[in-house]
């Protein structure tokens, strides 16, 4: 199973870079690369899912985690078929209650929801393997943040 990851530049918003996270040592780098100046944010699709298929036959995927690394916490959203439920769902982490509320590059994080980065290593670890958000956080329900620019998506070419 791998992840395939989309980073957004903290520098030139119409910049993103694919990646794909295939094993658990990879998702060292992915969270170093995360808390790099250079990098935002980062919108991540599990492979490993099945697609889903609108009424007019498009297709893309069941979900998508929203991943950052602010002052030292990380932060996930997982917005999607939610431990494989049919439903969507919007899942936000219950984090520090001290973590700030954080506007990246695609997406808003919600205060309170950024966990420390070990904490933010095992919850990708758990994802990479499973495909569904970690069974070790607490996930409040919630709705994107009423603040959050629209999705960003890899070119049509990186797909």
């Amino acid at each position: 199973m791998s992840l395939r990851t989309v980073l957004a530049s903290a520098i030139d918003p119409d910049r993103w870079e694919t990646t794909v996270v295939a094993d658990p040592a990879e998702v060292e780098l992915l969270v170093n690369r995360l808390a790099s100046p250079a990098v935002s944010d980062a919108q991540i699709e599990h492979l490993g899912r099945p697609a889903y298929v609108d009424e007019d036959g498009e297709s893309g995927p069941d979900h998508l985690v929203y991943a950052g690394v602010h002052d030292g916490r990380g932060y996930l959203d997982y917005i999607g078929a939610r431990f494989g439920g049919d439903l969507p769902a919007v899942g936000i982490l219950d984090g520090d209650p001290d973590s700030p509320e954080w506007q990246g590059a695609g997406h808003a994080f919600h205060r309170s929801s950024g966990v420390t980065l070990d904490s933010f290593h095992r919850l990708l670890v758990d994802l990479l393997r499973s495909g569904r958000p970690s069974e070790r956080a607490r996930w409040l329900d919630g709705e994107v943040h009423p603040t959050a620019p629209p999705a960003y998506h890899p070119a049509a070419g990186d797909r």
